[in-house]
Order: structure tokens, then sequence, then C-alpha cells
């Protein structure tokens, strides 16, 4: 029997930043390239991604990374992996390689570099021999379609199997098709370990396809008005993409998508289908006859939708549109989203938030039973995910495998099976930074200071003053980790900052004849301090800087 090693970059008691290691025969497996799915805001770090420190000691060993649903939570440190290890191919579906090399240059052009990357499609049901290993995709249901779910198999006999997300459906669209009934057929008794995704487990106890439907929603939503409809989702929600192409099909609309680079996607995919249910997306026209998706990814979306509330994009909102919003609010974003939807309201359009009863495509405890019940397997690890999703998938299959197979993994710690023996050690893994030159390498010292700013914030006004003529040249005001930086009252704080500082320096001057730099920088935080009354709850660091000049 080989020995199998699995440990987790990231991901486990989070979400996001999921990256899995599969250690066989000497050989190393990675699982997805996950992206922090809560962007930082800390000062100088712009992104949280697995850590690569571990494999960049053990780079020789590295087969390849495995894509199974090609999600930006997924794919989202794949440039920092291929930076660090250039030669490394990823493997995944024929729509994730599309994907994937979309992904790749856009964020080459963003960020002006070049990334060497070897992308390999691997059709569905079909062996790949990779290093000592046969390995095969097969097609699973899921909010992408072609997403795959991994099997590894071994010389042995042995066989590991990931599938991070899912869901059992049996109609005939293209984010439901599936192959799962092969993996059964293939490796039941043979699976010495199931990596699988907590996803809805808990929150939704049964199936979860059902719940997850949402084309009645929206063809019916659509047809209840004669004017524009527009939708905003996220780029990668397909399962919504593709039904609003249905729905547009369906009333002969026009089918925008705000992102040329997605359109273009979604167009070379529609065309794979042979199928005349999909309108292929167009430019945008001038006609109430018009349905246009607004699609964005947990970074831009609110500020392209603000850019249209506010104008500046080229959709603007009219009067009697209907605007659908198809995204889950998450609770970072729920003060943003209020204060967005209210700013939009004011166009004289109709919102409407699609139901909480639609729920993420992603799989409940019936159907996570219903793949383990096929399996058999011998160990079970829940990933991607919080503790308490881990707990809920054990409370789903307390009565259908012994509980003693599920194992509950952090990040960095590793699961040693040698035969019908386990053993769990602990790696030295942590998060790892990034701003725009690339990965950081920061300690924890410099990390911790680095939260108790982002708790308050830093602010900064530099001020030059004039000895000679005794004034106060206009201060410059540079906010550091106070407010997001698409936060949309941000101007209206930058304004009321630079109105009291103007206040108390003319006050000041008023009052003395020459310049005590001490008094002056009370003037100016009590100035700030005055901006931010009734504004926020947060009382930031502030640094005056005074320099003086004799002319």
């Amino acid at each position: 029997m080989s020995k199998i090693n699995y440990f987790a970059l990231g991901g486990q008691d989070e979400m996001g930043r999921y990256a899995g290691v599969l250690e066989i025969n000497n050989e190393i497996f990675i699982l997805n390239a996950g992206i922090g799915a809560e962007f930082s805001n800390q000062l100088g770090i712009k992104k949280i991604i697995p850590d690569l420190r571990y494999l960049s000691e053990h780079a020789k060993k590295i087969k390849g990374i495995f894509i199974g649903c090609p999600k930006n939570i997924n794919i989202g440190s794949l440039p920092y992996f291929l930076t660090t290890f250039p030669n490394i191919p990823v493997y995944t579906s024929v729509l994730g390689k599309a994907i994937i090399e979309s992904f790749l240059a856009k964020f080459e052009q963003e960020n002006n570099v070049n990334i060497k990357n070897e992308i390999i499609a691997v059709n569905p049901a079909i062996d790949l021999t990779v290093g000592m290993l046969k390995v095969c995709g097969i097609k699973s249901p899921s909010s992408v379609p072609c997403s795959y779910a991994w099997v590894f198999k071994l010389l042995t006999g042995q066989v590991v199997v990931f599938l991070d997300e899912f869901v059992l459906a049996n109609e005939v669209n293209p984010c439901c098709e599936s192959q799962l009934h092969l993996i059964a057929q293939q490796v039941k008794n043979k699976t010495s370990l199931l990596l699988i995704g907590a996803q809805n487990a808990g929150k939704v106890l049964g199936f979860a396809y059902p719940l997850a439907k949402n084309f009645s929603f929206l063809k019916k939503s659509v047809s209840s008005t004669k004017k524009r409809v527009l939708v905003s989702l996220y780029e990668d929600d397909w399962n919504t993409l593709l039904n609003l192409s249905r729905v547009a099909k369906v009333y002969s609309m026009n089918f925008h998508i705000s992102c040329p680079r997605i359109a273009f996607l979604v167009n070379k995919y529609i065309e794979t289908l042979h199928s005349d249910e999909y309108a292929a997306a167009t430019p945008l026209l001038k006609s109430d006859n018009s349905l246009i998706a607004i699609v964005g990814n947990n970074e831009d979306l609110f500020a392209k939708l603000r850019n249209i509330d506010a104008g500046k994009d080229e959709i603007a909102f009219q009067s009697g549109d209907l605007f659908l919003i198809c995204t889950i609010t998450l609770p970072e974003n729920e003060y943003e989203e209020i204060l967005l939807l209210n700013d939009i309201s004011k166009h004289d359009i109709i919102v409407v938030k699609q139901p909480k009863s639609i729920i993420p495509y992603a799989a409940g405890n019936e159907d996570i039973k219903f793949v383990v019940n096929a399996l058999s397997p011998y160990n079970i690890v829940p990933v991607n995910g919080y503790y308490k999703d881990f707990v809920n998938v054990y409370k789903a299959l307390s009565n259908t495998v012994d509980t003693k197979r599920i194992k509950f993994l952090g990040s960095g710690e590793r699961l040693e099976i040698d035969g019908k023996q386990t053993n769990v050690t602990t790696l030295n893994i942590s998060k790892q930074y990034v701003n725009e030159e690339g990965i950081l390498d920061i300690n924890n010292m410099i990390l911790l200071e680095r939260q108790l700013l982002e708790k308050s914030g830093l602010i900064i006004i530099s001020v030059l003053y004039n000895i000679k003529k005794h004034i106060f040249y206009k201060p410059k005001v540079s906010i550091k980790a106070f407010v997001p930086e698409d936060y949309s009252k941000k101007n209206d704080i930058h304004a009321a900052i630079d109105k009291y500082i103007a206040l108390e320096l003319s006050k000041y001057l008023a009052l003395n004849k020459g310049l005590e730099i001490r008094e002056v920088k009370m003037h100016l935080k009590d100035a700030v301090y005055k901006a931010l009354k009734n504004k926020t709850n947060k009382r930031p660091v502030i640094l005056p800087l005074i320099t003086k000049w004799q002319q």
C-alpha cells in the first residue's frame, strides 16, 4: 500500500484561499489555487494567498495544479503559483482552460507582467498519466459548466477523490451535466480519501439543486415589464448568466454582458452547445427590449454599479428600468449595498433582490450523504469552509458512516494515511500577503502593527508653513486603511476633513503671530475629529507633518 499524505495550504476554517496538497510516492499534486475571500484593507496588503513556502522547498516534486471548478475564488492565486513555479502544468476542463487563460491575461494586463503557463484541457472520464498516477476528471454539476471532480488512481488500487463544489441534478442544461455515477462504478470501496467541499452543509438539509434554480424567477421578473431589465451578478455565476441568455432568447431580447471578456467566453461556450435555446451576447443597444447583465468580481462589482449610478458608465439607469440583484449579500458588503441601493432607487427604477429562498449552487446535506454512500471512503476530510461548516458535514454524515472516518483538519495539519492507519502531524503553514509588488515577506510583529492600524486607520496631514508671510499653504491629506478605497462616502469624508482643517488653521493664524508646532498639531487633530463626528465610530491615528519654509 502506498502512503498518502494530505494537507491544506489555506482555506481551512476560513472562506476562500483553499489550496490542497496531495503527497503520494514522493510526488506532489496541488488542488486549486484559491484566493482569500475577504480581501485585506491592511496597510500595504492587497490580497491574502495560500502559503507557498512549503512548496518552494519541494518544488521538484510538484507534478501539477488541478482546478475542478474554475471560479475566481479557486483560481485567484494562480498568478502567484505560476510566477513562483513557472514550469508546472495546470489541469482543468476545456471551458476551465478558456476561463483560466482569460483570467491570467487580465492579470498580466493589469499588473504589466508576463506569466509563463501551460494550461492543459483534460477530456472528461479519460485517464491521464501524471507522474506515477492515473488522473481522471469527472464532470460534476456546478455553477460553472464542465466542472470536474478529480480522481487520483494509485498503482496499488487506492484512490483519492477531490470534489469541492457540486450538486446532484438530473435536468438537461449545461450546469447539470454529471458523470458522478462513473466515480461510484470505478472506485466504490477503493477510496482511501475523499476531500469534499463543506458547501451548504447544515444550511440545506435536503438536496440543494431544487432550491438553487433561478430560471423561473428570472423569466417571471423579465415578463413583468416592457422596459429594460438590468441584472447584477458575479462574473463566475455561469448558471445565472446562461439562464439570462435563455430568457433573452425566449422573449427575443437584446442580450448584453457589461464585460467584453466575459461576453466573449459566454459566446464561445454557447457556440459549443449547438442549441437555439440561448441568445448570444451583443453590443449595448439603445432599446427598451434589452436584457443587460452587469458583471464583476467581489472586488469591482460594486464599483461598476456606482459608476452606473453616477452616470460614468455607458450603461446608465433609465426611468422605468427593472433592476434585479442576483448576488448573495456578504456581511462585509451589507452596509455598502444598502447605501448603494438607496442611491440607485432615486433613479425612478424598480429594484428587486433575488429571494433568499434561492440558495447558492452548492451541495446540501443529502447531496453530500449520497456521494459518501456511493463511494464508501475510508477517510473523509471536509475542505474549504469554516470549522462550523465542517461540524455540519459531520452531523449530516453521523447516521451514514462511522464518524471516526471524518477528519477535521486546520490549514497545515497533515493527514498521513498508511493502509488503515492514520496519523495527523502539523506543518508550519501561515497566510501569505500580496501587494502591488508581489508576495510580501513580513513577520508577525509587522503584521500585528498593520492589523492595529487597520482597526483604527491612519490619516496623514502634510502642511507647509511660510515663515515670512505667516500663512499655511493648502494641506495634503492622505487616508490609509480608514475606509475602503471603494467606500461610497469616502469623498464626503475627505471634503469634511479639508473644510475643518482650513477652519482650524485660519483660527490658529488669527490668534498667533508665529509658529508653535505642537499647538498646530493639536489644531489639526481637533479638525479631523470634528470632521468625523457622527460619520464613523473609528478614531484614526492622526499624523501631522509640518514643514517650515522661508522664501
